[in-house]
C-alpha cells in the first residue's frame, strides 16, 4: 500500500498541471498571510495610481503625461465591479501575478527542464519583491506578466519552426506591456533586433523561409505600434513627442547629477541588492551558456535578459542617473537570473544543491514579512475612520470633506483610496479663497491670514461635513468656530456638521459590564486604577532607528471614568498622555508629545468596545520621512529612552503607576529589555518598566526602552565617541535589517555610497 502511495505521488510530481496547482496554492497563501498580517501596499504611487484610475472611470478618455495609461484603465474597468478601490486594485496585480507564474514555469520548462520550472518558480513564489508588487497597487504585475509571456511565445515560436501565431502572441505581448512600464520599451527593441537576427540568416535559404522571414519582421514591429501610440499623444497634448521623458527628467532633477561609475554599476548592484543569492549562483551560469553552441532556446532565454540589462544601463548612462526608486526596474531582470541560479545549483551534489536552496527560500520567505509601511500609522487609522463614517451615512452624497493638503505629503491618497469615494474630498488652499470681509488680517511676515468668516463661508457653501487638517494655524481658527474635533495622530478631524452619535442604554450598560477587573488581571499595568494598557505598538519600520509613531489602546479599569471627566469644568480636556524621551545618562528630556485622551469619537469607542486608541507621532523623526525641510536637528543624535505618563489635569500631577490593584513602588520594578517590540493583538500587557528616582519611590512612568536618533547634520565621529556603544548594541540586534525595513531605504542607503565613495 506504502508502495502504491509513493508511486502515486511520484507520478503526480512529474505532471505539470499538478505542479502548476501545488505553486498556486503556495503563492495565493503566502499572500494572503501578507495581507492578513496588515500588509498595505508599497508606496504613494500605489494609492495614487488607484485614485487616477477612479477618476479615469468616472471620466474616460486618452490621454498622455509621465505615467503610462494601459494601468490606469484596467484598474478603471475592474472597479466598475468591485466597488472597494483597495481591493479592485489588488485583485488586479493578484491575477496578473498568478498568470505570471504560470507562464514563468512554462517557459523555464522550455528552456531547461520540470524540475528546474519547479524550483525556480517556487522561489518565484516567495521572492519579496515580486510577493510585494503581486499585491500592490502598482503596475508591475501586468507588466510582468506581458514581458514573460511576450518571451514564452517567441521562444515557442522559434521552437515551432517559425509559426507565425506564436510570433504575433510575442509581439502583441510585448507591445502591451508597453503600456505599463517604460522597461518594456526596451525589450520590444531586443525582441525586434532577434526577429531581424532571424531574417538575417534565413535570408539566403529557401524562398518560403525568406517569405516567412520578411512577414516576422512585420509582425514583430506590431509590438512598438503602442511606443508610436504614447509618442503621438505627447505630441498632441504638449507639442512634444519626448515631453513624458523631459517631464520625468524635471521631477528627479536632483538625481540627474550623478556621477559616471554610480550611472555605470547601479543597476547590477541593484539586482543583487534585491536578490543577492539567486544573482551571486546565476552570475557563473551566465558565463557558461555564452560558451555553449548548442541550445539556441537558453541563449534566447538569457540574451533577452542581458540585452535589455546592457540597454538600460546604457539609458542610465545617457539619462537619468539617479537611484530613487529604481529597485523596481530590475525585479524583472532579477526574477529571470532565477532559473540560471537553480540550474548551477543542481550540479552540486544533492545535499548541498538542496541546502541552498532550502537557504534561499528561507530567506525569501523571512525578507518577504518584512514588507514596507508607505505610510505612518495615523494615516491609516484616519483613513479607517473616514471609511467607517461613509458607511454609517454620517456623510452624506452631496456632503463634502475637507483635507489640507501640505507640500511634502501624499498623505490625501491612501484616504481617498480606502474611502472609495476620492471625489468627495475638497483639497482648496483656504488662504486663497474668495474673501467675504472688507479686509483680512496681516501676519507678521506680511503674509494674509485666514479669516474665520471666510473658511465658514466656504464650508457652507461646499456642504463640507467633515475637515481634515494638521497646520496648527487652521486647527487654532476651526476651535474658534466652536466646532469639536477628534485627534488620530498630526490629524485633526473637524466636524462641521451635527450628527446624531446618540448612544444607546444596552451600550452604556455593557460598558459597565466590559470594564476590565483588576482581581482578574493582577498584573495588567494600569494608570491610578483608572487607564489600562491593553495593546501598545511602536512603529519598528527601522529597526529602532527614528520611530515615527507609537500607537496606544487604552481600556478601563474603572466604570465611573467618563463620570470622572468633570466635564462642565475640563471638557475633554482633563486627562491628557504624554511621551518623553530623555537622555540615558543624563535622564535630561530632549522632546515631549502631549495628546489629550478623549474625544467624541473616543468616549464612543470607549463605551462600545472599552478601547480608547492614541497614536502619538514622534515629529523630529516623522518629518524626515516626508521633507528636507528640517535643516537642523532639535536634539542631538544619539540613544534616548522614551516612556509614557498619563497627566491629570485637575489634581495638575501625573498619575501614578499600578500593577493590578498595587501602586507600583522603586522596590516593586522590573527591569525591560533594551529594544521592545510589543505586537499583542487583544492582549494584556505584562508588567515591564524601569526604576525611576523619586523621593516618594512612586513610578510614573510606563517605559518603552531604547531607540537611536539619527539626523542628516549627524557627526558620526562624535557620535560613536560619546555613544557608539549604546548605538552599536541597538543596531547589531537589527543587523542589516535596518536597510533592508524599507524598499526605498536600500536605494537611498546605495545613493549615499555611491555619492561618497
Amino acid at each position: 500500500m506504502d508502495r502504491k502511495f509513493f508511486k502515486i505521488i511520484q507520478e503526480l510530481f512529474q505532471k505539470e498541471w499538478f505542479l502548476l496547482l501545488l505553486l498556486i496554492i503556495v503563492k495565493t497563501s503566502f499572500q494572503v498571510i501578507l495581507l492578513i498580517s496588515g500588509y498595505r501596499w508599497l508606496s504613494a504611487d500605489d494609492y495614487c495610481r488607484t485614485v487616477i484610475s477612479f477618476e479615469w472611470i468616472q471620466n474616460p478618455k486618452i490621454y498622455s503625461g509621465v505615467w503610462l495609461p494601459f494601468h490606469f484603465w484596467l484598474n478603471g474597468f475592474l472597479m466598475i465591479f468591485i466597488k472597494d478601490l483597495f481591493t479592485a486594485a489588488t485583485i488586479l496585480n493578484f491575477i496578473f501575478s498568478l498568470l505570471s507564474l504560470v507562464y514563468f514555469f512554462r517557459l523555464v520548462k522550455i528552456c531547461f527542464n520540470l524540475n528546474t520550472a519547479f524550483i525556480s518558480s517556487l522561489i518565484f513564489s516567495l521572492f519579496p519583491f515580486q510577493v510585494w508588487l503581486s499585491i500592490s497597487g502598482l503596475p508591475e504585475s501586468p507588466f510582468f506578466f506581458f514581458i514573460i509571456a511576450g518571451i514564452y511565445y517567441f521562444i515557442i515560436w522559434k521552437k515551432s519552426g517559425y509559426v507565425r501565431t506564436y510570433l504575433l502572441l510575442s509581439s502583441l505581448s510585448f507591445a502591451f506591456s508597453n503600456g505599463f512600464r517604460y522597461e518594456g520599451w526596451l525589450f520590444s527593441l531586443v525582441f525586434l533586433l532577434f526577429v531581424v537576427y532571424e531574417v538575417y540568416k534565413n535570408k539566403s535559404s529557401s524562398e518560403i523561409k525568406v517569405e516567412i522571414g520578411y512577414n516576422s519582421l512585420l509582425i514583430a514591429f506590431i509590438s512598438f505600434t503602442s511606443i508610436i501610440f504614447w509618442l503621438i499623444l505627447n505630441f498632441i497634448d504638449y507639442k512634444d513627442p519626448f515631453y513624458f521623458i523631459k517631464e520625468t527628467a524635471r521631477i528627479y532633477e536632483d538625481y540627474n547629477n550623478t556621477k559616471f561609475m554610480q550611472r555605470l554599476f547601479q543597476y547590477p548592484i541593484f539586482i543583487f541588492y534585491i536578490a543577492p543569492l539567486t544573482t551571486f549562483f546565476a552570475t557563473k551560469e551566465i558565463f557558461m551558456i555564452f560558451r555553449e553552441k548548442n541550445n539556441r532556446l537558453l541563449k534566447y532565454f538569457l540574451y533577452f535578459n542581458i540585452f535589455q540589462l546592457l540597454f538600460l544601463i546604457l539609458q542610465g548612462v545617457l539619462g537619468t542617473g539617479g537611484t530613487n526608486m529604481i529597485s523596481r526596474y530590475i525585479v524583472i531582470n532579477s526574477i529571470l537570473f532565477i532559473p540560471l541560479a537553480v540550474r548551477q545549483l543542481l550540479k552540486f551534489r544533492d545535499w548541498l544543491a538542496y541546502s541552498l536552496l532550502i537557504a534561499i527560500l528561507t530567506v525569501n520567505l523571512v525578507w518577504s514579512l518584512y514588507y514596507p509601511v508607505p505610510y505612518r500609522e495615523d494615516t491609516f487609522e484616519t483613513s479607517s475612520f473616514i471609511r467607517q463614517e461613509i458607511k454609517k451615512d454620517i456623510i452624506q452624497n452631496d456632503e463634502k470633506i475637507y483635507f489640507e493638503i501640505i507640500e511634502g505629503f501624499y498623505d490625501i491618497y491612501p484616504i481617498q483610496t480606502f474611502s472609495n469615494k476620492p471625489d468627495i474630498f475638497l483639497t482648496d488652499d483656504l488662504s486663497k479663497i474668495k474673501k467675504t470681509t472688507e479686509s483680512r488680517n496681516k501676519k507678521k511676515d506680511g503674509k494674509e491670514d485666514l479669516n474665520i468668516l471666510d473658511i465658514k463661508s466656504y464650508f457652507e457653501k461646499n456642504k463640507v461635513n467633515l475637515a481634515l487638517v494638521k497646520s496648527d494655524n487652521y486647527k487654532e481658527k476651526l476651535k474658534l468656530l466652536g466646532i469639536n474635533y477628534d485627534e488620530i495622530g498630526d490629524y485633526k478631524i473637524f466636524r462641521l456638521k451635527e450628527n446624531k452619535r446618540a448612544l444607546s442604554d444596552s451600550a452604556i450598560s455593557q460598558f459597565a459590564k466590559n470594564v476590565i477587573s483588576l482581581d482578574k488581571n493582577p498584573n495588567l499595568i494600569n494608570y491610578n486604577r483608572l487607564f489600562a494598557i491593553k495593546d501598545l505598538r511602536i512603529d519598528n519600520t527601522n529597526f529602532t532607528v527614528n520611530p515615527q509613531t507609537i500607537s496606544i489602546i487604552l481600556g478601563s479599569v474603572n466604570p465611573e471614568i467618563i463620570d470622572s471627566l468633570d466635564y462642565d469644568n475640563f471638557g475633554f480636556e482633563r486627562y491628557s498622555i504624554l511621551l518623553e524621551l530623555r537622555t540615558i545618562e543624563e535622564d535630561s528630556l530632549v522632546y515631549s508629545e502631549q495628546k489629550k485622551i478623549f474625544s467624541e469619537k473616543n468616549i464612543e469607542d470607549l463605551i462600545n468596545f472599552n478601547e480608547v486608541k492614541m497614536i502619538i507621532v514622534l515629529k523630529p523623526f516623522a518629518t524626515l520621512y516626508y521633507t528636507s525641510a528640517l535643516k537642523k536637528s532639535p536634539f542631538e543624535s544619539g540613544v534616548y529612552n522614551i516612556s509614557l505618563k498619563l497627566f491629570d489635569k485637575k489634581i495638575n500631577d501625573y498619575l501614578p503607576l499600578y500593577r493590578g490593584d498595587k501602586m507600583i513602588v522603586e522596590t516593586d520594578t522590573a527591569e525591560m529589555s533594551d529594544s521592545l517590540t510589543i505586537l499583542r493583538n487583544n492582549s494584556l500587557l505584562p508588567l515591564l518598566i524601569h526604576k525611576i528616582n523619586r523621593a516618594d519611590s512612586i513610578t510614573m512612568q510606563y517605559d518603552l526602552g531604547k531607540y537611536v536618533a539619527l539626523f542628516p547634520d549627524t557627526k558620526f565621529e562624535s557620535l560613536i565617541e560619546n555613544r557608539g556603544r549604546d548605538v552599536i548594541q541597538l543596531l547589531s540586534k537589527n543587523g542589516i535589517q535596518v536597510f533592508f525595513s524599507q524598499r526605498y531605504q536600500g536605494d537611498q542607503f546605495l545613493n549615499w555610497v555611491f555619492t561618497n565613495f
